[in-house]
This record gives C-alpha cells, structure tokens and sequence, in this order.
C-alpha cells in the first residue's frame, strides 16, 4: 500500500510495511491484537509523529525499527492506494505479474546482466562473459 493520509489501511492486517502484514510479525502470546480496528493514521500523534508510546508496548524492536524508517501519513487528503509489491515503485508490469505467478523472486541473473553491462575492460572480454552467461560457448 502507498500511504496517503492513513485512514483507509488497518493498521495490523495490511501490507503497509512491505510485503508482510504487521500482526504476522508479531506474537501475540495468549492476548489478542491491540487495538485491531486501527488505522494507520490512528497510530500517529497531532504532531505528526509515530505513537511510540502505544507502539513499544506491543510490537517487537525489528517491527518498531521498520516502522520507524516509514514516514508517518500527513495529516492531509491524499488518498491512501494500491501499488503491487513485486516491483521496487510499486507500478505492475507484465513481466513480474509473469514471476510472481511462475513464483520467481526477482529476474534470473539480474545482478549477473548488470555486472556485464558495467564492467570497465576490454569490449571482446565484456562479449565473452555475455555469451558465457547465455551458453553460446
């Protein structure tokens, strides 16, 4: 989810903090989830700051650190929104609604096709290392 305002994603049983649902990170020994209709927006002061003090009470340092590097919602009226978590800006495209159907985590050798692209010597060696990496050899 793309924070807007806040109001419209629960706190606890949306995707705001990445990909994992907030009350999944947790556990909850034999109490129910704090306050469990909460919104995003509920958990920020009139500051404008994070309710630490409601949030230490229940969520464990990893999750309060995650949150921490969120900015809190604004208290202004932008709408909160859909974005689809298999890509870095939140925009689908075709090819990783393709991996995430095929349950591939993220393109096969991406890291390898970069380390080509920038590699800094001899053009035939930057082409040998590509056909290699294609098995044209």
């Amino acid at each position: 989810m793309k924070i807007g305002s806040g109001r419209n994603i629960a706190f606890w049983y949306e995707p705001w903090l990445g990909k994992d649902l907030v009350w999944e990170l947790c556990v909850f020994e034999g109490t129910a989830v704090p306050l469990p209709s909460a919104s995003v927006a509920d958990m920020v002061d009139e500051l404008g700051q994070w309710k630490w003090h409601l949030l230490e009470r229940c969520l464990p340092l990893d999750i309060l650190l995650r949150i921490a590097a969120v900015k809190p919602p604004a208290g202004l009226s932008i709408d909160d929104s859909p974005c689809w978590s298999h890509t870095p800006n939140g925009n689908i495209q075709v090819k990783s609604a393709y991996w995430s159907r095929m349950g591939i985590q993220s393109e096969p050798l991406e890291h390898v096709w970069k380390t080509i692209q920038d590699f800094k010597g001899l053009p035939r060696i930057k082409h040998f290392l590509w056909l290699l990496c294609h098995e044209k050899l």
